[in-house]
């Protein structure tokens, strides 16, 4: 087997720490070297967001028979991050098909269909929300204790209608799951549904003690944040959304760590001040040296073309709207009718 030298990053993200070498005896130390499997090395690579490298790793194992499975369900997750939903369904069944033993397999292959559901291309397709409904169910019965599916089946059970199946027996049943498992969790379920009914003092409540609450649960603090952000209690907002960008990034909280850069800009824009700050978190939003290029980069292309125009920099402006224009990302109907919006109140 190969040896190969991977940085303290990598190393850590595969859960290995590296020898510590005083200053003194530096200069005759060599580099460290950690031998590892080549699945292990793309895993080290995709754990730390060096998408492309992961990518041409796992498409290199998807060659080899006993790789394949796992090669696919990285490429699958790789496909979710780049936001190219079809493809990523098709890694997730093919991993699915060589054996159907892994929840997470089936998390993600629902997500991938829950995602092309909401896109404007795929809104109202029965097939693709029987997708998302049979792979949940799946994911769940397989590992009863998969949090994502729980979260996302009980948000489904409480403000799904009955004549698709949703129940609120069944929403509470799995409320009560979720609260042995997690806290955090749990108080994110009772925040969606709340901020679903518009019950506006509870939801807000609920948000300012979870920022207490839950300080390093990233999902906790960007939905609290997001809640009191809409409720115009801004500096609380702030103070969850920088605890969050405070956070390592990782593979699997990347996108809470970009909401929370993008939700600064919204701040900024729905406050129409501090506008250079809002630049700045919208800046490293749609950095694509840290994060791949998706639904969130649409939306802060279109703030930061919005915060410009508010300082009158027309030129900004142009280059902001022509970018949001060359991602490559289809935009949601949400984004969509705010361009619309905005741009025919301009006129």
């Amino acid at each position: 087997m190969k040896n190969i030298i991977f940085s303290a990053t990598i190393l850590s993200a595969l859960g290995l720490a590296a020898v510590a070498v005083s200053p003194s005896r530096a200069a005759d130390s060599k580099p460290v070297t950690v031998q590892l499997t080549p699945i292990q090395a793309a895993m080290g690579e995709f754990n730390v967001l060096h998408v492309a490298k992961a990518k041409q790793l796992f498409a290199s194992l998807a060659k080899d028979e006993k790789q394949k499975k796992a090669a696919n369900y990285y490429l699958g997750r790789i496909a979710m991050m780049e936001v190219q939903y079809p493809a990523a369904r098709e890694y997730f069944d093919a991993s699915i098909a060589i054996e159907p033993n892994n929840a997470d397999e089936y998390y993600w292959l629902s997500m991938a269909c829950g995602a092309m559901f909401q896109l404007p291309s795929g809104s109202g397709s029965m097939e693709l929300g029987l997708c998302y409904m049979t792979n949940l169910n799946e994911a769940s019965e397989l590992d009863p204790n998969h949090l994502p599916a729980l979260l996302a089946l009980h948000q489904f059970n409480r403000t799904g209608q009955a004549v698709v199946g949703a129940s609120q027996e069944k929403a509470d049943e799995l409320l009560a799951r979720i609260d042995k498992l997690s806290k955090p969790t749990a108080d994110v379920a009772r925040l969606l549904t709340l901020n679903n009914r518009k019950e506006v003092d509870k939801a807000v409540a609920l948000s300012l003690a979870m920022i207490t609450a839950h300080p390093n649960s990233e999902r906790a603090l960007v939905e609290a944040g997001k809640t009191l952000s809409l409720n115009k209690r801004y500096s609380e907002a702030l103070t969850a959304f920088e605890k969050v960008t405070a956070v390592k990034l990782t593979a699997d909280n990347y996108s809470f760590i970009q909401n929370a850069y993008f939700e600064i800009g919204q701040i900024s824009w729905r406050t129409k001040a501090d506008l250079d700050r809002g630049i700045a978190a919208l800046s490293k939003a749609v950095d694509p040296q840290v994060f791949p290029v998706n639904g969130y980069t649409n939306w802060s292309y279109w703030r930061l073309a919005l915060l410009h125009q508010l300082k009158g920099d027309a030129v900004q402006y142009k280059k902001y709207v022509a970018l949001l224009d060359s991602t490559g990302v289809e935009k949601g109907a949400l984004l969509i009718g705010d361009i619309e919006r905005l741009s025919a109140a301009k006129r």
